[in-house]
């Protein structure tokens, strides 16, 4: 279901359609997250003054770069009603399964 979800969604994103489920304006944190839009922190600086042996120095040097993958952000229990990030739950209106 879900290769699915994300193949259908991918193919309307990339047409230029518009996709219900992606959800920028709730900062991606319910329904979907196209490719190429979250990054890692960048922590290059702050692994120059590490005090760590080389051994557990971290593998990498590069600055990150942006996630190429798609996710789904599904809401877990209830918020506080004092909540400011009450965000809609996301259920993809093709499958109504979810």
């Amino acid at each position: 279901m879900m290769e699915h979800y994300f193949e259908k969604t991918g193919d309307k994103f990339y047409a230029g359609e518009k996709c219900d489920d992606i959800k920028p304006e709730f900062h991606y944190q319910v329904g979907a997250t196209p490719e190429n839009i979250e990054i890692a922190r960048d922590h290059t600086k702050h692994r120059e003054h590490l005090e760590l042996s080389e051994d557990n120095m971290p593998v990498s040097p590069m600055k990150p770069i942006f996630d190429a993958k798609w996710r789904f952000m599904w809401k877990i229990g209830e918020r506080p009603a004092d909540s400011p990030d009450d965000f809609p739950q996301v259920v993809p209106a093709e499958f109504p399964e979810w």
